[in-house]
């Protein structure tokens, strides 16, 4: 049988007060004498009364809680993402409700639901692969409900967010590739394929049109953010009748499969084909040969999102509609190194 949650009625009956009393008591009200308030406080502490916020929410119009909704628990940059965030949420007196969509669009619709119905006073969101309807997130908009994107929201919605600079990250990348292909082969042509996802910006050419490089159709994957399709997608890639040379990901996940592959295969990295990945996932420092990958400082995002989101929560007017760009640094290891 369940057992049922402490309440003040309990703490009520223990003490043969009245429930308005313990109530008071348990705020602190200066209507209620020092030592009642004690023992109060002693007979919770025993019978291990915690208290309801959503209730107490509904009373005082907030639960003191914000809700966060991630594609995914166990990757290292929500994990650091979610560090950020908690401890910015707990500075504030705040508890944190973690919900993951598992790349679903109907999960992250239901994350939004039971959030909603748990009255936090916020929600952070990063979008799953699916999203590409947003009415769910309109709604909130639409009731003015304090809202923050990170990382992944879909570019032409129009939303708070705190965001990487992935232009210029795929940029660097590119460029370091190109670089280190040129110093290795003079006669390099250039052949840098992309494995990316739909919502990543290096899916587009433009990091190749800036160093000028066609991106060549046949060089592009856009449905590849794991290991599972990391490792035909490299197949897939060497074995046209000119492969690239090099190849950028926007997962590390991703690197890891292509990089299985070309160990199985007798593909030498970088030699035979150089490697830059995206997130800096802790696996990449000890994988033979590291792979190099953007690092995007994701616990600084968590807490940057975090901190804009009880911007909105503090005021009671809409805030003007803000988007945050932060900087990564691309780590260089072996599987890009050729000079």
């Amino acid at each position: 049988m369940k057992k049922k949650a402490v309440t003040i009625y309990d703490i009520a009956q223990r003490l043969n007060l009245s429930p308005s009393t313990v109530s008071r008591g348990l705020r602190d009200d200066e209507r209620i004498n020092s030592r009642t308030k004690e023992l109060i406080a002693a007979t919770a502490a025993d019978l291990n009364y915690q208290p309801n916020r959503v209730a107490a929410g509904l009373r005082g119009g907030a639960t003191k809680t914000i809700g966060l909704i991630v594609p995914r628990i166990n990757r290292d940059f929500f994990a650091n993402a979610i560090s950020g965030i908690e401890q910015v949420a707990r500075s504030r007196g705040f508890q944190l409700i973690i919900t993951q969509s598992s790349e679903t669009l109907a999960a992250e619709r239901e994350n939004v639901a039971a959030l909603t119905a748990a009255r936090v006073d916020g929600i952070l969101a990063s979008c799953t692969l699916e999203t590409d309807r947003m009415d769910h997130f309109v709604e909130l908009q639409r009731r003015q409900f304090p809202l923050v994107f990170f990382d992944r929201v879909p570019e032409h919605f129009a939303a708070h967010r705190v965001i990487i600079d992935d232009a210029e990250m795929s940029y660097q990348a590119v460029r370091h590739l190109l670089d280190q292909g040129a110093a290795a082969l003079p006669t390099w042509a250039g052949r840098i394929a992309s494995v990316s996802t739909p919502v990543a910006t290096l899916a587009t050419p433009a990091p190749w049109e800036e160093v000028g490089l066609p991106l060549r159709h046949e060089y592009i994957d856009r449905d590849c953010l794991n290991e599972q399709k990391g490792y035909p997608a490299a197949a897939r890639l060497l074995a046209l009748s000119e492969p690239p040379d090099a190849v950028f990901t926007a997962s590390d996940w991703t690197g890891l499969g292509i990089t299985l592959y070309c160990k199985e295969h007798g593909v030498s990295i970088p030699e035979d084909l150089a490697l830059v990945a995206f997130s800096n996932e802790p696996f990449t420092r000890i994988i033979e040969p590291a792979i190099s990958s953007v690092e995007q400082f994701s616990g600084r995002m968590g807490a940057a999102a975090a901190e804009l989101l009880f911007r909105q929560i503090d005021n009671a007017e809409p805030l003007p509609t803000e988007r945050i760009v932060q900087t990564g640094e691309l780590r260089v290891r072996a599987s890009s190194r050729r000079k």
